[in-house]
């Protein structure tokens, strides 16, 4: 019978409190021998967002007056034992992020719901061009040994729950850029065992979760019963989408937890008070497990057996900033409303400056779906003023480490005038994005 591994790292013994935690997806980007170029801009991406998180981590504790002896949560990266190269780590320790390979989930004999590759994949069947013995005898080792249906990264997220050496993690896609502080996410209490953002589902049936950003408090109860889930959908879903992972934890969630709506917290002390019982219309879930209806927490839910309960995070939490989601919905009444909300309201205080994001009250901008990203548009043109933040970020990134390699090298040729043997910090490592 298959072992299922629960992962606990790092593997010193240590009891940590909080952590980030982040994605590097290599589905489109491990195909070979070393470190596909890919796969660096994307460990550039997380390296962007990452940097967003920590400066706004450090704002706190500087309001706090704490920033002379502020230590940041540890900052996870997950991905696969594939993707972890010796260039890889020493890219993400170079900017203090701890990298944690993951075994699949098929390699430990658990089976999930895997992705058909599609036309134009590596390993993908084309009848036009090949048949499968063709396939298999090309002379490219990744066209001939690619399965025709793959585990995508993405359930490496399902990992989180089993890292019960932490009281709370707040994940993030590496798509994302922190623009104020999300604290407060880890404030929540232990009865909150997850909180996410929704958005309307595709099919209009409800809303539905988006685990791009979660905050979660670990527990093996809750991963047992994802992993069994997932093999239960396994065998009744073939698909070739890739937010399949998305959709399943929602019907997880959907049949497991008691819903909540908006966490609220105290102005003053930042202490949470509680979540809101006011929810919005909830997607059922997928129709080929049976899922149920959510249902919805308070003192007269009457639903016993849960495994825990969800609140909503509110849409500041999950701006998406793409073109196609700024244009797509404008005429709509739900798509204005929620537009509103993200930019300060008369009477608020706005962030001093004239520039017109000064007055984005969003915590969190998101780029979603595969293809606007930023860092895909280099010329002014393809720009939204939403890109020009990432790249100005991005920009900022560079700069920050080429001053730390120029202080690490001076450092090192000190110490080697002083003959001194101390043990030396890693050194950031230079950005690939060029344009």
């Amino acid at each position: 019978m298959a072992r299922l591994q629960e992962v606990n790292s790092p593997d010193d013994g240590r009891v940590l409190e909080e952590a980030w935690a982040t994605l590097v997806s290599d589905d489109d980007a491990v195909g070979g021998q070393g470190t596909s170029q890919t796969l660096l801009v994307y460990l550039e991406v997380v390296r962007v967002m990452a940097r967003s998180v920590r400066l706004s981590e450090q704002r706190v504790a500087e309001e706090a007056g704490v920033g002379s002896s502020f230590r940041h949560r540890p900052f996870l990266v997950l991905m696969t034992e594939a993707a972890l190269t010796d260039e890889v780590r020493a890219i993400l320790e170079g900017d203090g992020l701890t990298p944690l390979a993951l075994p699949s989930f098929r390699s430990e004999g658990f089976v999930v719901p895997l992705r058909e590759r599609q036309r134009g994949e590596v390993g993908a069947e084309n009848p036009e061009d090949e048949d499968e013995e063709q396939a298999k005898d090309s002379p490219d080792p990744a066209m001939a040994s690619a399965p025709e249906q793959v585990e995508l990264s993405w359930w490496m997220k399902v990992r989180l729950w089993s890292l019960t050496q932490y009281r709370r993690i707040v994940y993030v896609d590496a798509d994302v850029l922190a623009y104020r502080p999300l604290d407060e996410l880890f404030a929540l209490p232990d009865e909150v065992t997850f909180a996410a953002p929704v958005h309307p589902s595709r099919d209009f049936l409800g809303s539905e979760l988006n685990i791009g950003i979660m905050s979660l408090r670990p527990d093996l109860q809750v991963y047992r019963a994802m992993v069994s889930f997932m093999a239960d959908a396994a065998v009744r879903i073939k698909t070739g989408v890739r937010s399949v992972d998305q959709m399943l934890q929602h019907s997880f969630f959907a049949r497991h937890f008691v819903w909540m709506g908006f966490p609220r917290w105290d102005p003053g002390s930042g202490h949470f008070r509680s979540c809101s019982d006011q929810l919005p219309s909830l997607h059922p879930g997928v129709d080929e497990l049976g899922g149920d209806r959510p249902r919805k927490g308070g003192p007269d839910s009457g639903f016993s057996g849960s495994l825990g309960t969800i609140c909503i995070l509110p849409p500041r939490y999950d701006f998406g900033v793409s073109y196609p989601q700024l244009v797509a919905g404008m005429d709509g009444p739900e798509f204005q409303d929620e537009l509103a909300v993200q930019f300060t309201q008369p009477g608020e205080e706005r962030q001093p400056g004239g520039s017109w994001h000064r007055a984005l009250r969003a915590r969190i901008l998101h780029w979603k779906g595969g293809r606007r990203k930023p860092w895909m548009h280099w010329f002014s043109i393809a720009k939204t003023a939403f890109d020009n933040l990432w790249w100005e970020a991005h920009a900022e990134l560079c700069s920050s480490v080429e001053e730390a390699r120029r202080a690490a090298t001076q450092q090192q040729q000190q110490q080697q005038r002083q003959q001194q043997q101390q043990h030396h910090l890693p050194i950031p490592r230079p950005c690939q994005i060029r344009c």
